[in-house]
């Protein structure tokens, strides 16, 4: 778990200055550690996304585990996912994006019990 923090949050941290730098709207200069105290520090984002995806629960219950909202989680998320995408490139990615678009149709005449005896 310590390799996945430390190859993630220089990539996290990476793509948020460089969020911000680009933002068009900006009416100043961006400047690190300018400004007030994030309220969510990167290894959370990363270790509540990777939680919500290990065990494939709601932003609701991963934010509480960490004494934060579902909307804080999922902004978390949001930033922490295409960051994970890029370092570890599996095919279960697509397996993640194609669950829930294709419910699978069964009726009780199509499952086979087997033998009970």
């Amino acid at each position: 778990m310590a390799e996945v923090l430390l190859l993630t949050l220089p990539a996290v941290e990476h793509q948020r200055t460089v969020r911000l730098q680009k933002r068009p709207q900006r009416k100043r200069r961006f400047y690190q550690r300018d400004g007030r105290p994030r309220e969510v520090k990167p290894f959370e984002k990363v270790l509540m996304c990777l939680l919500s995806l290990r065990h494939n629960t709601s932003h609701e219950i991963v934010g509480r585990l960490f004494g934060k909202s579902a909307n804080t989680e999922d902004s978390a998320f949001v930033e922490a996912l295409p960051v994970l995408q890029g370092l570890f490139p599996n095919q279960k990615w697509e397996a993640e994006r194609s669950y829930g678009r294709e419910v699978a149709k069964w009726t009780p005449a199509q499952v086979q019990l087997g033998d009970r005896g």
